[in-house]
């Protein structure tokens, strides 16, 4: 992928907040390569958890499509099923977000925020939409069904433990 402007470690308010100005930092396009792959990665791990203006959404999804088609060919074989407190657990630590936040953020105790992080309790409907209401995420990085919420396999992690469908 060719970029006018080359640049590791940004940071969200760096981040132009319209399409067009996306664009210029990273086109979106097919990816070919492992080093287009990690180039493609760095911009919708950068945007999660934060609100994103439509034009943001929309450019991540872009991204994440590509993101998604060439894990696809790159790894043919079958998607491990995330389980969800390994994504909720990935999610906080790149965002600097402890148990304390996160029981903030589901408007739970710290302690249940801990065992949900360990796996030791599931997360319920409830407080997937408290997430989500709080994140950039969508319901639909999770399944919830009779039996509660888990995440889905194939919306799930990609081959290096980056979220595949982040905003939409």
């Amino acid at each position: 992928m060719k970029t006018l402007r080359r640049k590791t470690n940004w940071k969200f308010a760096e981040l132009p907040k319209d399409y067009v100005g996306l664009c210029r930092v990273l086109l979106p396009r097919p990816i070919r390569s492992v080093a287009e792959s990690d180039e493609a990665y760095e911009l919708p791990s950068v945007m999660a958890w934060h609100r994103l203006t439509k034009d943001q959404e929309d450019y991540q999804e872009a991204l994440s499509t590509f993101i998604e088609q060439y894990e696809d060919k790159a790894d043919p074989e079958p998607k491990k099923k995330t389980p969800t407190h390994e994504i909720l657990r990935y999610l906080c630590q790149e965002n600097g977000m402890s148990a304390a936040g996160l029981g903030r953020l589901l408007e739970v105790d710290r302690t249940l925020a801990t065992r949900i992080l360990r796996g030791e309790r599931n997360l319920t409907v409830s407080h997937i939409k408290k997430s989500a209401n709080g994140s950039s995420y969508r319901l639909s990085v999770f399944s919830i069904g009779k039996s509660g919420a888990t995440p889905l396999g194939q919306a799930g992690f990609g081959r290096s433990g980056i979220p595949r469908r982040l905003g939409r």
